[in-house]
C-alpha cells in the first residue's frame, strides 16, 4: 500500500504553547542560557501576541536572538538538555496528538513542519515516533553553535518549498495538514485536507475564504479520522 503524506505544525498545533519559550526558561534554570536572552525572548513574544509584531517576524527575531544565546555552547549539551525538557513535559502535547499518529501510522508518514530549530523538531519527533521533520537550524562550527541562524523556515513560502518536494513524492492525494497561523497557509494550500486548530485570525480568514476545517484539540482527531475515511 502507497504511503501516504500527514504535516503537522508543533507550536499550539500539537504542542500547548511556543516550545521555543518554555526551552529557554528551562535551559535559563540550568544555567545553560542567561536570563538576558530569556527575557528577550520573552518580550519579542509578547509583542507578537498584544498585535505589536507579525508571526513570521516575530518567529525570525525570536530564532535569531536564541541562536545568539547559544553562541560557543556544545551541541551535545543543548540537544541533551532539550531531550529532558521534550521527556519531562510530554503532558504539554495535546492529549489527541499520540492518539492519532498511532491510528495513522500503518498508512501515514508524520512529518513535523516547523520553524523551530532542529534539535527541537528531532526530539519532538522521537517523542512522538512520528516519520521526520523540517525545521529552521543553528549553524555549527566545531561541534558549537555559532550564534547564527543557518536556514529560517518561519515563513510560509520557505516551509512551501519543503512541501512541494513532499508533495511530488508522495502524491496529494490522501494528504493533509494541520496549522495554527498564518505562518501556515502556504502548507495547508498544497494538501487535499487542511486543518486550522485554533487559528489565528489571518489564518481562520484564509481558512474561511478556502473552506478548510476550522476545529480545536478536543475533536479535531473524530474530524480528521472521518475526512480520511476511517
Amino acid at each position: 500500500m502507497d504511503r501516504k503524506l500527514a504535516l503537522f505544525d508543533i507550536d499550539k498545533t500539537i504542542f500547548d504553547g511556543y516550545i521555543i519559550l518554555h526551552l529557554a526558561s528551562f535551559q535559563t534554570e540550568l544555567g545553560i542560557i542567561s536570563q538576558k536572552i530569556n527575557d528577550n525572548l520573552q518580550s519579542i513574544a509578547k509583542k507578537y501576541s498584544n498585535g505589536l509584531l507579525p508571526y513570521e517576524i516575530a518567529q525570525r527575531k525570536i530564532n535569531e536572538y536564541y541562536a545568539v544565546g547559544l553562541k560557543d555552547l556544545s551541541y551535545a549539551v543543548v540537544v541533551n538538555s532539550t531531550n529532558e525538557f521534550i521527556k519531562s513535559n510530554r503532558d504539554m502535547f495535546y492529549p489527541y496528538v499520540e492518539r492519532l499518529f498511532y491510528k495513522l501510522k500503518n498508512s501515514y508518514d508524520i512529518y513535523l513542519v516547523t520553524g523551530e530549530f532542529e534539535f527541537i523538531a528531532n526530539a519532538c519527533k522521537e517523542n512522538l515516533s512520528a516519520y521526520d521533520f523540517f525545521a529552521s537550524k543553528c549553524e555549527i562550527v566545531n561541534k558549537k553553535f555559532s550564534g547564527r541562524v543557518e536556514k529560517h523556515l518561519a515563513f510560509g513560502r520557505e516551509k512551501e518549498k519543503e512541501v512541494k518536494s513532499l508533495i511530488e513524492k508522495y502524491t496529494n492525494k490522501g494528504s493533509f495538514a494541520v496549522g495554527d497561523s498564518e505562518g501556515d497557509i502556504d502548507m495547508l494550500k498544497l494538501v487535499e485536507h487542511a486543518f486550522c486548530i485554533n487559528p489565528t485570525p489571518q489564518l481562520e480568514k484564509e481558512a474561511n475564504r478556502n473552506s478548510w476545517v476550522i476545529t480545536n484539540e478536543e475533536v479535531i482527531f473524530n474530524q480528521i479520522m472521518r475526512r480520511l475515511g476511517s
